[in-house]
């Protein structure tokens, strides 16, 4: 099972992505960039990191 996490802002993909079976949430949907840095530098293993481009941020991807 890949595992992903989202970074969206909203809760509505995440719950379709648990919905779906398909897949494994490792966090809940992360709201703000800094937030997105923080999870990375944990070193958690993900397959796939959805993110939108309209997160609130001080710092570029």
């Amino acid at each position: 099972m890949k595992k992903v996490f989202t970074a969206m802002g909203s809760h509505r993909l995440a719950y379709q992505i648990v919905k779906s079976g398909l897949f494994k949430l490792v966090t809940k949907d992360i709201p703000y960039t800094e937030g997105v840095i923080e999870f990375l530098n944990e070193g958690v293993h993900v397959d796939t990191i959805i993110i939108n481009e309209l997160l609130p941020r001080r710092n570029e991807f």
